[in-house]
């Protein structure tokens, strides 16, 4: 990230120090003020994973809990994306009324990924547990790729996250918009053989299942020269 239009808070807060944060506003630093690229000190605090300062500058201004960087990500994505949990759920406690809540529970960034898929992709499998059995987050949201959670976890390879989404009752066969690739498709094409064993032997995935180049699992593997699927599929 470039720095050239960061001003002393948003450096401030990057680090963690709560009291030269306290003291710029007190002298009149501008909480609310957006570089170039979108990002506030809250951005900051919540990517780096500082508590105290993310619950001082909401306080402070609780408005940029909901303002999204330009790339349409607010605080709670970067925080989640960042794998910062506390950091996430602080927020959530934070919001004003059950709507607002709700909003930073669901809401997406510019490629459609919401809270949920950025945890799965960052592979915190508990706190997709609990947003899932406690917060009631959708497991089948799609991002701009058509992609849900279930193909996320399919391409980083984490077994325990696709056993919780399987369980949870997403639907494995399901094809995304971009290439109309499922989940054993893309495990076939990362190289995953404890997945695609997985997805085949207990998911029970379909096999024959071609995306719009009229490929199957199998020929993707054959395509990426991954022997030891081939020999699966």
């Amino acid at each position: 990230m470039k720095r050239g239009d960061w001003t002393s808070l948003m450096i401030s807060s990057m680090k963690g120090d709560l009291n030269i944060v306290k003291e710029l506003i007190k002298h009149g630093a501008n909480v609310n003020f957006l570089n170039k690229d979108g990002w506030s000190s809250l951005h900051l605090a919540a990517k780096e994973g500082h508590l105290d300062v993310v619950i001082y500058l909401h306080n402070i201004s609780p408005t940029l809990s909901l303002t999204p960087s330009k790339s349409g990500r607010l605080p709670i994505h970067t925080a989640a994306l960042c794998n910062h949990p506390d950091i996430v759920f602080q927020l959530l406690s934070l919001a004003s009324n059950e709507e607002t809540k709700q909003y930073l529970l669901n809401s997406s960034d510019n490629g459609g990924t919401n809270l949920l898929q950025n945890f799965v992709i960052c592979g915190n499998v508990q706190i997709v547990k609990k947003l899932i059995d406690e917060y009631n987050v959708k497991i089948d949201h799609k991002d701009k790729l058509g992609r849900e959670a279930i193909h996320h976890a399919a391409i980083i390879g984490n077994k325990e996250m696709l056993e919780l989404l399987f369980e949870r009752g997403a639907n494995i066969d399901v094809q995304d918009s971009w290439d109309k690739f499922t989940s054993l498709h893309h495990a076939a094409k990362e190289g995953h053989v404890d997945i695609v064993k997985y997805l085949i032997n207990v998911c029970h995935a379909n096999i024959d299942i071609k995306d719009n180049h009229g490929k199957t699992a199998k020929d993707i593997a054959v395509l990426w020269n991954r022997k030891d699927i081939i020999e699966i599929l």
